[in-house]
């Protein structure tokens, strides 16, 4: 198949890059994923087309009195994860410290174990999680960590698991393409990463907690719930990562990635390019959901020097990454 550019790229017809990509197309709705170990086991998952219209002009409302309720805590990684994202930040990994955070915590350890032995890190052969953590050295165990931390506690929806997981898949494709496209911008490839995989946290926090609480959002259809989440999202999304302990520079990105004309920072047009590519390559959220805005891409473009014809190279040459995606 032709690699397609979207025609915001430019108005100009693009050069052609012929690819063969056999990647999941996500923006049709699929049916309900079901997910495990999450939620009450009495609820059924949701299927989002068949409840009830509502009143979008209140639902942003409502939603914010939801995340404004005293009650209500964002989702927080689990404290083992907070201390071995710092240990990580170092050139090098203090093994035998590392060893001891991990066995504070079986269950991120295998998930750790789980993320780490995935094509994507080229790793399936490691037995346990010293091995895992000399393989992967600081950098790639920084964002093993934050995968597997955001799997555990975000990425998880029992009402709502088939919008979940095309955020997830979403979020990690953006992550890994935003960490090879970071010296464009002169952006360190790890926080090109970070950025990348939280973006959209506020999307998957709301959706997980208007999960968590469905009882009193069953009035609540996929459109006028898509609409308000493109409303609030980035609010939610400046909380959590906030609450995760993440840089200024990405907290930026996280509150700021839609309608970023009027900053002037690499890492958030770097993910803005990034999440133009991801769209491209079919990990598409969905344009209900978190719709993309074409003046974000020309902006970043003008900002990294990136024309269509770079652009197009630049998609050509994460052909292998998207396959393993």
């Amino acid at each position: 198949m032709h690699l397609r550019l979207p025609s915001f790229f430019s108005r100009k017809p693009a050069p052609a890059v012929a690819v063969a990509i056999p990647l999941p197309i996500l923006l049709a709705t699929p049916p309900p994923v079901p997910v495990d170990d999450v939620g009450n086991d009495d609820d059924e998952a949701v299927d989002p087309d068949s409840v009830g219209a509502v009143d979008f002009g209140a639902l942003p409302q409502r939603l914010r009195a939801l995340f404004r309720d005293p009650r209500y805590q964002p989702p927080t990684p689990p404290a083992v994860a907070l201390e071995l994202m710092a240990l990580s930040r170092k050139s090098e990994v203090d093994l035998t410290a590392a060893e001891a955070l991990f066995c504070r915590d079986p269950m991120l350890t295998a998930r750790v174990l789980r993320v780490a032995r995935s094509p994507l890190y080229g790793s399936a052969r490691v037995p346990g999680i010293r091995e895992a953590i000399v393989r992967l050295g600081s950098r790639r165990l920084h964002h093993v960590v934050l995968e597997a931390a955001l799997e555990m506690r975000v990425f998880r929806s029992a009402q709502w698991g088939h919008w979940m997981e095309r955020v997830r898949l979403h979020s990690t494709a953006v992550a890994h393409i935003a960490s090879h496209i970071a010296g464009r911008g002169d952006v360190d490839p790890d926080q090109a990463f970070i950025a990348g995989l939280m973006h959209d946290i506020g999307l998957a926090a709301a959706i997980g907690a208007v999960g968590d609480r469905h009882r009193d959002f069953e009035d609540v259809n996929a459109e006028a719930l898509a609409q308000a989440l493109d409303v609030i999202h980035t609010e939610i999304g400046a909380a959590v990562a906030e609450a995760w302990q993440m840089s200024t520079e990405v907290k930026l990105v996280v509150a700021g990635h839609h309608h970023v004309q009027l900053k002037k920072s690499t890492l958030l047009a770097v993910v803005v390019v990034a999440e133009a590519l991801a769209l491209d390559a079919g990990f598409g959220v969905g344009a209900d959901l978190d719709p993309f805005i074409d003046e974000d891409l020309v902006w970043a473009k003008k900002l990294l020097d990136l024309d269509d014809h770079k652009l197009a190279l630049t998609a050509h040459a994460l052909q292998p990454l998207l396959a393993t995606l």
